[in-house]
């Protein structure tokens, strides 16, 4: 039984160069809103951040003697609030108690920012039923996500624990992870799946 599962591949871009891609698929639960809730800023002192602080504060928020600089705003994505929570335990070295924490550090702010114009006022193409362009806002987020998903090299999603599944989810069993790197794996996905499922070997006339 596994319900950790990480899939490794590779890419090619337009220019023909390499980059490895990975998909990581947990059975766990959705983290409680918490930073994500708060403003985000980052204090320093001579170029070194010396810790994060989390507040109402939206603007000129300042600390004597150190430099500070808003880096996030509130938000409702679950994976910020994991990522904040990577970087406290970073700058403060502690243990944060995760697996998720180098990837998410190393990845989610090419995908996700509450703090880039352009994103927070992105948005998502999608063609409707009559063949028209549909967009629907997606604050915050990089719109290859949702434009042109064929081109990123890193996505994490949870099956959250409150599903039925979530007997088997990390924070009841522990984590049992299942590993797959094969360089045929080209893209994470690069369409949107419809909802049908194929099923063998069944009796047409069991089927309603």
């Amino acid at each position: 039984m596994k319900n950790d599962f990480l899939a490794y591949g590779e890419r090619e871009t337009a220019a023909g160069v390499k980059v490895d891609i990975r998909y990581h698929l947990v059975i766990d639960a959705k983290p409680i809103p918490d930073l994500i809730n708060s403003y985000m800023w980052e204090v320093s002192k001579d170029n070194t951040i010396v810790r994060y602080d989390f507040n109402n504060v939206a603007s000129g928020y300042a600390v004597s003697g150190y430099k500070t600089k808003l880096i996030g705003k509130p938000c409702d994505e679950w994976r910020e609030e994991l990522y904040r929570r990577a970087l406290n335990a970073q700058v403060t070295n502690s243990v944060n108690n995760n697996s998720y924490d180098a990837e998410l550090l190393a990845e989610w702010r090419k995908m996700y920012d509450t703090m880039n114009d352009d994103w927070v006022n992105s948005q998502y193409r999608k063609i409707g039923p009559d063949g028209s362009v549909i967009k629907i806002a997606i604050p915050n987020w990089n719109p290859d996500v949702f434009n042109d998903p064929g081109k990123l090299n890193y996505w994490l999603d949870f099956i959250d624990s409150g599903s039925a599944i979530g007997v088997y989810s990390v924070g009841k069993v522990g984590r049992r992870t299942k590993v797959v790197s094969n360089k045929d794996i080209k893209t994470i996905y690069n369409k949107e799946v419809p909802d049908i499922v194929f099923m063998e070997g069944y009796d047409s006339n069991l089927i309603a």
